[in-house]
């Protein structure tokens, strides 16, 4: 092997390190930019900051196992008198397959074959941002296509309707989203309240913000949430979509910002039923904004007095201090609704919940349905959805099942003289 000269060695030497040291800098600069910049994610590109992503772990693996191997051997190479220049190179072609693999892996959506909708999503942004009403356009893609409309503090509800109009008009416009399930979320600045609504519901989601509008109007401090006809979907297949229930005029929910007891409940849906009559179809969910204040819940009308009954008297009582959520399932051509009842209390003791259980079951019993579901927690995270589903299911807690007597279907001979029966359910 020919021996170099002291000059060759040296010079080498130099320009090896200083491809190095382009190839370090050059590493660096791209992790700043996958981390900073604008950044592609999951069919769509926006600014956003994403130091956790797939693309940033790859790229910065890459780089830093390039530079690394680089490092050691060039460092072993001078050692023995070798030439280093080779090795610089190959840690610098290293750090650039790393960084084009990672950029490219930004616009890579794994397991989908929907067109990107990069161009849509910026027209989009554009022409609603241009609207007048309009503050801020943000849209984003995780499963479905949304778009967050925020209107400024003097829009008016013609402009809130304009601004859906503007979006149905440019989905149906763009043929990339067929293959898309779409929604757009209108909110108002200040109060929170927003309208929500799906491709199958673009039809007459106009008129309901329109709604909505008046809604928050005659609100203007509490936070109104209207959702019509949403979708739900898997991350991990495009096929795996399912339509939420808020079909009908929709789901509304009240958080009432100043109302902090039972009362303000009551009152506001009186006051709906004066106001909105034409909302009666609605299933609504009412209660105050504090955490662990209860609800009141029913689908696809407004309470009845003996609901507002018994919501009253469970809240009354304050020997032992709970939470009162108590939700009304859809009637059924054959059968009443179900009513679900959830009382949790604000302590940890199980004695507390029996003695409670045994003080308002008489009162639970009276909204008649022929089965009533009906808990008596310490979590504040269980309870019973408006499906009749238990949120969580953790002890201690009583959950039981109470029957009516009196309802034709439940009236056993021997037993017609006990108003209700109780069946202990199990987690």
């Amino acid at each position: 092997m020919p021996t170099l000269q002291p000059w060759q060695r040296f010079g080498g030497s130099h320009a090896a390190w200083i491809v190095f040291a382009v190839a370090v800098l050059a590493g660096l600069s791209v992790l700043l930019s996958v981390t900073f910049a604008d950044a592609c994610y999951y069919l769509e590109c926006r600014n956003t900051l994403a130091p956790y992503s797939l693309s940033l772990g790859m790229t910065a693996a890459g780089v830093g196992l390039s530079l690394i191997v680089g490092a050691v051997l060039l460092y072993r190479t001078g050692r023995h008198g070798r030439p280093r220049f080779k090795w610089a190179v190959i840690a610098a072609a290293g750090v650039f397959v790393s960084s084009c693999s990672g950029w490219q892996l930004m616009t890579v959506a794994p397991f989908d074959d929907r067109p990107a909708l990069t161009r849509e999503a910026r027209d989009i942004a554009t022409v609603l941002g241009r609207l007048p009403g309009v503050h801020r356009v943000s849209t984003e893609i995780d499963g479905l296509f949304s778009t967050v409309v925020v209107l400024s503090g003097e829009a008016s509800a013609a402009q809130a309707k304009a601004v859906i109009e503007a979006f149905r008009d440019q989905v149906g416009a763009a043929t990339d989203f067929a293959q898309w399930e779409t929604e757009l979320e209108v909110r108002r600045e200040q109060s929170g309240s927003s309208f929500r609504a799906g491709k199958p519901g673009f039809v007459e989601a106009p008129d309901r913000a329109g709604l909505w509008f008046a809604l928050t109007e005659a609100l203007p401090e509490d936070e109104v949430k209207w959702t019509y006809r949403t979708w739900a979907h898997y991350s991990y297949g495009s096929s795996d979509q399912f339509e939420r229930g808020d079909v009908g005029v929709g789901d509304i929910s009240v958080k009432l910002m100043r109302a902090s007891d039972f009362g303000g409940v009551t009152d506001t849906y009186r006051r709906l039923m004066q106001e909105f009559p034409g909302l009666s179809g609605a299933r609504w969910q009412i209660g105050p904004a504090a955490a662990g204040s209860g609800s009141l819940s029913v689908a696809n009308r407004y309470p009845t007095e003996l609901e507002f009954s018994v919501w009253q008297r469970l809240n009354e009582d304050r020997s032992m201090p709970h939470s009162v959520l108590m939700a009304s399932g859809t009637a059924l051509p054959a059968r009443p609704p179900r009513p679900q009842v959830t009382e949790q209390l604000h302590s940890g003791n199980l004695d507390d919940a029996r003695v409670l259980a045994e003080q308002h079951l008489p009162i639970v019993a009276e909204l008649g349905a022929p089965e009533i579901d009906y808990l008596v927690t310490t979590d504040p995270d269980d309870y019973f959805t408006p499906e009749g589903l238990r949120r969580i299911c953790l002890e201690p807690s009583l959950s039981m099942t109470v029957t009516n007597r009196a309802y034709p279907a439940n009236h056993p001979p021997a037993s017609a003289a006990e108003p209700f029966s109780v069946r202990y359910r199990t987690c």
